[in-house]
């Protein structure tokens, strides 16, 4: 019930930051739910997830890799496997097989 809940609340017309504070939120009250301790944890966690990611932020860090880039990283293997390139269990650096 209590999923079934949240997706009906988490419908509503909402920005996104508000659906993520309802997740965040609901995630809290699920583990507290279960276990006090995993409450204590989960709030330890994400506290100093979100504390790291600002500094990140603040020094100007981004990603080597933009999102175009990791999709054609997933992708490309798909491709060539289907095209019946044998690529399984290969370790793919800069799209080409690569030893362990």
């Amino acid at each position: 019930m209590f999923f079934l809940g949240l997706i009906a609340v988490y419908q509503l017309p909402w920005g996104w930051n508000a659906r993520k504070w309802l997740l965040l939120l609901a995630s809290f009250i699920f583990y507290g739910a279960w276990s006090p301790a995993f409450l204590l944890l989960l709030i330890g966690s994400a506290s100093i997830d979100w504390w790291l990611s600002l500094r990140i932020a603040a020094e100007g860090w981004h990603a080597p890799l933009d999102l175009v880039d990791g999709a054609a990283r997933v992708y490309d293997p798909i491709v060539r496997g289907e095209a019946g390139e044998d690529i399984f269990g290969a370790f793919l650096k800069d799209f080409e097989p690569h030893p362990w």
